[in-house]
């Protein structure tokens, strides 16, 4: 599973400069907080 996180955080910064760079607001705020929640998840996968 901690791969599966790894690869999400990864499109999902990998997403989030595309749009950051496009400069569309609303999806880039939720693209950013995805990549929050994969790390919240690798973090979970770590402690567990």
């Amino acid at each position: 599973m901690t791969a599966f996180w790894a690869m999400a955080f990864f499109w999902l910064r990998a997403a989030h400069a595309v749009v950051y760079l496009l400069a569309v607001p609303y999806i880039r705020t939720l693209v950013f907080t995805l990549g929050f929640v994969a790390v919240a998840g690798i973090f979970w996968e770590i402690v567990r």
